[in-house]
């Protein structure tokens, strides 16, 4: 039997109210599988459903560490945009980078909105290779 659309949303919600329930200081990380049972609707999956990681980073960061993961990807998202802006402005020669920097930073957070791909290690060390190389040219003050 195919999920309907009711059974789609409740992973998402059901997160949702175990945010609420720890919003300043979050459960702590590795703890989804055991703090999510307690709020998953029974509909979702059955009884028999595993569930070791939320279908969206976002929401699975602020699970764990509460609002200091929300100030410190704000501040991460900000320097990253300000990083990839400036290269854009300043570099001449290899302006495509900076620009590849932006448009991976943004497919992968909106890819990260409906799956937890940068929980993945190999995802998540790629992006990481991705991001230190990109951000690098970005700031480099060398001859251009």
């Amino acid at each position: 039997m195919f999920p309907t659309a009711k059974n789609e949303i409740l992973p998402v919600s059901s997160t949702i109210d175990a945010i609420k329930d720890n919003l300043i200081f979050g459960t702590g990380f590795g703890a989804f599988r055991d703090v999510f049972p307690v709020y998953r609707d029974s509909d979702c999956a059955g009884i028999f459903g595993v569930w070791d990681r939320a279908h969206n980073f976002f929401l699975e960061g602020w699970l764990g560490l509460g609002l200091p993961f929300v100030a410190a990807l704000a501040i991460g998202y900000l320097v990253l945009i300000g990083v990839f802006i400036r290269g854009i402005r300043v570099r001449h020669k290899f302006r495509y980078i900076p620009v590849m920097g932006l448009a991976v930073l943004i497919l992968a957070s909106l890819h990260s909105i409906v799956d937890f791909s940068l929980q993945i290690p190999g995802v998540g060390v790629y992006f990481a290779a991705i991001m230190a190389a990109t951000v690098t040219v970005s700031l480099e003050r060398g001859r251009e």
